[in-house]
């Protein structure tokens, strides 16, 4: 009887098991686990991590030489304006060539029709822009970036979330974007709580017995004023009037969003999206509350140099925090949050290149370099040789392969000899180019160019000839110690005098203009001072600017009644090359085309652009004010005042570019 009983005991154990394995497996049972999941918060849910840059993504077939991507045609990329930047660094027209495959996703487009998709789509990014659309499901081992996932199909480290992508705006974006001063404005936090998820979950961690909502307004002062905005209704940023939200967000220093505690719920993320981008354009600093961030692009951006992020059982200290923020803190935030705006949420085509210099960093290949600039050489003169051949041996001087923050050499490394050869004993020994733009100056050209010979430490000279329809005459070129070279550009535009020239082999370049002469011991001075100096612009003729009361504009002054400067003239003027690749690839295009077009104020770009870089100001050697041109017969165009409107203009105009003015004061000048 007891064996029986224990049989049938056994009998109804393997029934129970089969039955409850048949419930698990069950769709219906996976659907409610499904909306269970979907209800927690973020970081209760589990995650997808059935693909990641190891199991899906094949890196035997890219290497550093054929790191390159190839974007499928389609209408989507085919409208992307001015992409020959970025085909020249990432992409390739060959697909056989290609090491990954790019594809813009449309709703009806069948990833495996895709011609090199093959069995799982290995090796291709499905790129989706639209946030109210889902994109493909399921992507296989392809990577897919879009603003909004469906639940558990997010795959950290692998996939990208792309910020929310605004297709209509017709506008450059930095002429969207609010000016970074004042940095303090009307209100010192905004909060508009309709906008955001109902924040039930604040009385969780929160000990004070309020809402979000009544906390910030129990806190507004006279001194640190609070605005919290109830318009907009819970879920729908669209019901809230946008000319009142955006002049909320305007006059705010701080403008708190909350992440969504369902992580890529339609709704909520959609808001959230739209939220921060609208902060960031509006040039509020984001203070995010959340358990758990996920961030658009957050394997590039270094979100914590743009918002300033607090947990939910933080909350009674985020006020005392952010009221300890000196100026200079709030300044960066804003400067890095117009950054991550202009370079990276401006285009199809920044999102391109940021997605795929992720991809370089996460197989750790070096990212491609710019090339350099390959001109038209119209006549070229090679020395003979003579006594100063020892200048052109190896080890005299450096290709190129300094940075701008290279450490000096200890006094161990480096074997000195006479001072006169060796400019700034902690350096290695190097060289420099001059590089002169001119344009019809033949007969001071030539004077120019005599003064230069027999010059130290001159590598070569670039003459940059600027008339398209005159013949170069080889007689006004001297016989000079060094090589001359006299190139064509393709068009006359003063930014040629800043192309990164592929004949150009030192670090330094030494600008001159056609109508400007010095003697040798000032220029050999100067690269002395940038030698120890080499982030900045080291030049002779000095201008400033000023701000005037009653215009309410910057001035461009060059009367010298104040002792110093805040630019140097780079007509002549010693600057690394660095700042040549990234004034012709990197610097606004804005500035770039109005120097080109209006044939000025390409020096005020430059100036702009490094003092923007490195927050220095320039620095002027000997305290000589004017630069008369003593071989010029008329009167320079630089005294006329016309000139200084035009220039007057520029700075402004540069100014609104870049959302301040980044130019620097200073009254240091060295003679010797």
């Amino acid at each position: 009887m007891n064996s029986t009983r224990k049989y049938q005991f056994v009998i109804f154990i393997l029934i129970l098991i089969s039955v409850l394995f048949i419930y698990i497996t069950s769709p219906k049972l996976k659907t409610k686990l499904s909306k269970y999941y979907a209800s927690l918060p973020s970081f209760a849910r589990p995650q997808s991590n059935e693909c990641n840059m190891e199991t899906c993504f094949n890196s035997k077939r890219c290497n550093i030489s054929n790191f390159k991507a190839f974007v499928y045609p389609s209408a989507v990329w085919n409208r992307t304006k001015d992409n020959s930047i970025l085909g020249k660094t990432y992409l390739t027209k060959n697909p056989e060539d290609a090491c990954m495959y790019i594809f813009f996703w449309k709703p009806g487009s069948k990833l495996t029709d895709l011609q090199f998709w093959q069995e799982n789509g290995s090796n291709h990014i499905i790129i989706n822009l639209d946030i109210n659309r889902k994109g493909p499901l399921p992507p296989g081992h392809a990577l897919v970036a879009q603003p909004r996932f469906q639940y558990f199909t997010f795959r950290v480290g692998f996939d990208f979330i792309l910020p929310f992508y605004n297709n209509n705006n017709s506008k450059d974006t930095w002429e969207i974007l609010l000016p970074l001063f004042p940095l303090r404005r009307k209100y010192w936090i905004s909060y508009l709580s309709g906008s955001q998820p109902k924040l039930d979950i604040f009385r969780k961690y929160q000990p004070l017995s309020t809402s979000l909502f009544e906390y910030l307004k129990r806190h507004n002062s006279s001194l640190l004023p609070i605005t919290v905005s109830s318009e907009c209704s819970p879920s729908d940023i669209w019901s809230c009037p946008k000319k009142k939200r955006l002049q909320i967000l305007t006059n705010s220093t701080f403008t708190i969003i909350v992440m969504p505690r369902q992580l890529f719920k339609e709704n909520d993320w959609n808001v959230f999206q739209i939220h921060l981008v609208e902060i960031l354009q509006s040039g509020s600093v984001p203070v995010l509350i959340g358990d758990k961030n996920y961030l658009p692009l957050q394997d590039y951006i270094n979100w914590k140099r743009v918002l300033v992020t607090f947990h939910w059982n933080m909350l009674t200290k985020f006020l005392p925090f952010l009221s300890s923020l000196v100026d200079m803190d709030i300044l960066q935030f804003k400067q890095y949050g117009r950054h991550v705006m202009e370079v990276i949420f401006s285009s199809k085509k920044s999102l391109l290149a940021v997605i795929l210099e992720s991809m370089h960093q996460r197989q750790r290949v070096p990212a491609p370099c710019f090339d350099p600039y390959h001109p038209k050489i119209l006549f070229t003169y090679q020395p003979k040789s003579n006594g100063n051949q020892s200048y052109d041996q190896p080890g005299h001087f450096r290709e190129g392969k300094h940075s701008l923050l290279d450490l000096r050499m200890p006094p161990e490394a480096l074997s000195f000899i006479n001072v006169e050869r060796k400019p700034g004993k902690s350096w290695p020994p190097e060289k420099f180019t001059v590089v002169i733009l001119t344009y019809r100056r033949q007969y001071i050209l030539y004077k120019i160019l005599n003064a230069l010979h027999n010059l130290p430490f001159l590598d070569r000279v670039v003459i940059v000839w600027n008339d398209l329809f005159t013949p170069v005459n080889k007689t006004i070129i001297p016989e000079l110690h060094v090589p001359v070279y006299v190139v064509a550009c393709g068009k006359n535009s003063l930014n040629n005098r800043f192309l990164p020239f592929d004949i150009i082999r030192t670090d330094a370049i030494f600008s001159l203009d056609d109508d400007f002469t010095l003697p040798q011991k000032n220029i050999l001075l100067a690269f002395r001072i940038w030698r120890e100096n080499r982030d900045r612009l080291v030049g002779f003729p000095g201008r400033y600017h000023s701000w005037s009361q009653s215009e309410k504009k910057f001035l461009y002054k060059g009367d010298y009644q104040v002792d110093g400067i805040s630019l140097v003239l780079t007509g002549a003027c010693f600057f690394h090359k660095h700042y040549s690749y990234l004034y012709t690839y990197m610097m606004h295009r804005a500035i770039y085309n109005y120097a080109e077009k209006n044939f000025n104020c390409e020096d005020i770009g430059m100036n702009f652009l490094v003092a923007h870089v490195i927050r220095k100001p320039p620095l002027k050697v000997t305290k000589k004010r004017g630069f008369p041109c003593k071989y010029c017969g008329r009167k320079s165009i630089s005294t006329s005042e016309g000139h200084k409107f035009k220039r007057k203009y520029c700075l402004n105009f540069f100014t609104k570019v870049y959302g301040y003015t980044p130019l620097i004061f200073t009254q240091f000048t060295i003679d010797n």
